[in-house]
């Protein structure tokens, strides 16, 4: 059956209304998610409330460590994996979007028919198909909504595993570095042990010392020398954990400074209550409640009839 202008213009009128899909704000989602209404205000003892500072890196003033980072975050493999799952759900909210377009398809054929003792016949064809489906209930915009609430969460998501990236990488950095500090103290205690051994042995040929005394000397010289196998084999470990956080193959082979450096000064006591609403683990599960919202009213809509 045709459809009048009249006709026509009422569907329009439909889709505008049911395009007005609107996702709640952050705090109506918290609200809704959690299983008891929090307070307005939590009652807690005030403190000097400063700026958060950005950059906590470099608070410590280490080139090598600062390089080390660069290394992981380009070319660790889990942050890849992340990243081309980030570019997956981008994919997806462009493709949710396209469904809310016209489609637009051509097709063209082509047939021949005919031999020696038949007149030969050719038949070609072509065809253009426009479709648009009137998002009346607004099913598409939920779906479009809720793709997009993904990609916000897979990005927030992604932010968390660089930052945490970079933690495990300081982390790994100061570990080795202790690592280091212990083989060299176990290294010294060794030749301390080494040198006692010869000076009991000497006390025993000129008759001040016993054979005991000297056994003794030469176990806990045995003990000292193991412990510096086991300092270098934590020192190797400690490395190839780090060479694996930052990309490179796990040979022991990095070059780790011999001591700490400086450390930065103390938070201060009052951190402003917006240094949570920075944390992307935070805000990729604010949008995953969104996706969830957003999923569930495209669900709904889906049992309505479809206009197209």
């Amino acid at each position: 059956m045709p459809i009048n202008p009249r006709q026509l213009l009422s569907f329009a009128v439909l889709a505008v209304a049911g395009c007005a899909h609107r996702t709640p704000d952050d705090r109506a989602l918290t609200f809704g998610a959690l299983p008891s209404r929090i307070p307005v205000a939590f009652a807690a003892s005030t403190g000097n409330e400063t700026a958060v500072v950005s950059g906590w890196l470099s608070t410590f003033g280490d080139a090598q460590l600062e390089k080390l980072v660069t290394e992981a975050l380009a070319g660790n493999r889990d942050l890849a994996a992340m990243s081309a799952r980030l570019d997956q759900a981008a994919a997806r909210a462009r493709q949710a979007g396209a469904d809310l377009k016209p489609q637009v398809s051509l097709a063209a054929s082509a047939d021949a028919a005919g031999g020696a003792s038949a007149p030969r016949t050719e038949k070609m064809g072509a065809g253009l198909s426009l479709s648009w489906e009137l998002d009346v209930w607004g099913r598409l915009s939920a779906g479009q909504a809720a793709a997009k609430e993904q990609f916000a969460s897979t990005s927030a998501d992604f932010d968390f595993a660089r930052e945490s990236l970079a933690a495990q990488v300081a982390k790994g950095w100061f570990l080795a570095i202790q690592a280091v500090q212990q083989e060299d103290i176990v290294k010294r205690t060794a030749a301390l042990q080494q040198r006692n051994t010869e000076l009991v042995t000497e006390r025993q040929r000129i008759g001040r010392a016993s054979a005991l005394d000297v056994s003794q000397a030469r176990a806990a010289a045995t003990m000292a020398e193991d412990a510096v196998q086991q300092a270098m084999s934590g020192r190797e470990n400690a490395a190839r954990s780090l060479e694996l956080l930052i990309g490179r193959y796990p040979s022991a082979e990095l070059t780790i400074a011999a001591n700490l450096p400086e450390l930065p000064a103390m938070p201060p006591a009052g951190m402003p209550t917006q240094l949570l609403e920075r944390r992307p683990d935070l805000i990729a599960a604010t949008r995953r409640v969104a996706v969830a919202f957003n999923q569930v009213e495209s669900a709904k809509a889906a049992r309505l009839p479809r206009f197209a």
